[in-house]
């Protein structure tokens, strides 16, 4: 088995860096049996090819391979992991944990939508609020 990436979200077209969203299928298992759509993923950022990263941090003791669900292709992934990061710790998703600095209760499908609500333009969302 190898890791494949189940959605790749262009935010800057011809951007460099990415940020990535992974999680291991045991998590989204135990969420959907307690039927919750949240589940520990794990969100990080890289300058190198995603799938490379991603392999780097996983070793004998990882219990299965995880899913890649999503990647943001971007200029510049610091920011965009930074805005992520804060804003699911403004609402409280951040997964406590010893080692941990970078997992949090989520799944692919909101980070999407936040990744494309922080890509609209300004005036964008203002008319999107409009119309509600």
């Amino acid at each position: 088995m190898k890791l494949e990436i189940e959605r790749w979200v262009p935010v800057n077209k011809g951007g460099h860096e990415y940020v990535y969203l992974f999680y291991y299928p045991a998590y989204r298992d135990l969420a959907f049996y307690n039927d919750v759509t949240q589940w520990p993923c794990k969100i990080g950022r890289s300058t190198i090819n995603p799938i490379t990263r991603i392999s780097q941090q996983l070793n004998s003791s990882s219990p299965e391979l995880p899913v890649i669900g999503a990647v943001f292709q971007c200029d510049d992934s610091q920011e965009l992991e930074a805005t992520i990061h804060h804003y699911l710790k403004l609402h409280h998703r951040f997964f406590q944990h010893p080692f941990n600095r970078e997992w949090f209760n989520t799944n692919p499908d909101e980070i999407v939508s936040v990744v494309k609500t922080l890509a609209m333009e300004p005036d964008d969302v203002f008319q999107a609020d409009q119309c509600e």
